[in-house]
């Protein structure tokens, strides 16, 4: 540590600051009119005693810029530290369920999730998953709380009981419902959007149909659908015909009505499908 006194900065800005405001009295007071030439000029005398020693305060300014150089080392060694902690901690408590911890703070990757760190007054972090694909949500930036977050998010995405076969089925249904309402047959492409939107409703309940009230709808998220596809992918023949979807082009990628980022796998990665059929087996 420098020997600094950061005390004699502080007591000489003190001075100067009186002296200003001193200055700035008097001068409003002369431009107003009205004052007493006499007792304004013996208040001048005055503050001409008090002129702040200028060579004093320049002289301490390389110190203080030496103290704030030493300051910042001092406070990046400590940022480093407690990053690298952040990040063991994180990797630690993601292991068990093979979420693999990379990249460098302020983004890291868990498994198919983007970790955005903010380390400003509020502290917190934002989950993604995939390149910020989807937002999950934030949490505060507490270890135990975000690998509680995450692993929740990954239970419930990847990981619990889910019905690939019926899924696929569900589809199916809809799609063919789509094709009738518009007199068209099996094969045409239909939007991906559009599935997803006759499948929230093909799954409401008994109770929203009767009342559709918001107390009544059973909501399934953008990214529980896009989760869903990526997990049926293994599972999509309905009898002779095949659950197919289709890339979507550069310029489809702008309105998110015209495609769905769908997960490939569990390390982030994903692809932009607009559109969706059945096909035949080897009929294209």
């Amino acid at each position: 540590m420098i020997d600094f006194d950061i005390n004699e900065i502080k007591k000489s800005a003190t001075r100067f600051k009186v002296f200003a405001d001193e200055l700035v009295r008097l001068d409003k007071l002369v431009k107003k009119g009205g004052y007493n030439p006499f007792l304004v000029s013996a208040d001048l005398r005055k503050l001409e005693g008090k002129v702040p020693d200028i060579s004093v305060i320049s002289g301490l300014i390389p110190g203080g810029v030496e103290f704030m150089a030493e300051m910042k080392a001092r406070l990046d060694r400590q940022q480093a530290a407690q990053k690298m902690a952040i990040i063991n901690e994180l990797a630690n408590g993601l292991a068990g369920q093979g979420l693999k911890v990379s990249g460098q703070l302020p983004m890291l990757m868990a498994g198919p999730f983007n970790l955005l760190f903010d380390f400003g007054a509020k502290a917190y972090v934002k989950v993604f998953l995939g390149n910020k694909a989807y937002l999950l949500g934030k949490t505060d930036l507490d270890v135990a709380k975000i690998t509680e977050f995450v692993l929740k998010k990954y239970n419930g995405l990847f990981i619990r009981d889910f019905d690939a076969a019926g899924f696929v089925n569900d589809l199916w249904h809809v799609y063919r419902k789509i094709l009738r309402i518009e007199n068209d047959d099996p094969g045409r492409r239909v939007k991906i959007s559009r599935m997803m939107y006759e499948y929230v409703m093909f799954r409401q309940g008994r109770a929203f149909l009767v009342d559709p009230r918001r107390e009544n709808f059973k909501p399934i998220e953008r990214v529980e659908f896009a989760c869903m596809l990526s997990r049926a992918v293994s599972n999509r023949r309905i009898g002779h015909w095949e659950m197919r979807m289709d890339v979507a082009a550069m310029g489809d990628t702008k309105d998110p009505l015209n495609h769905i980022w769908v997960p490939q796998g569990r390390r982030g990665q994903g692809v932009n499908y607009t559109t969706m059929r059945f096909v035949r087996r080897n009929d294209e």
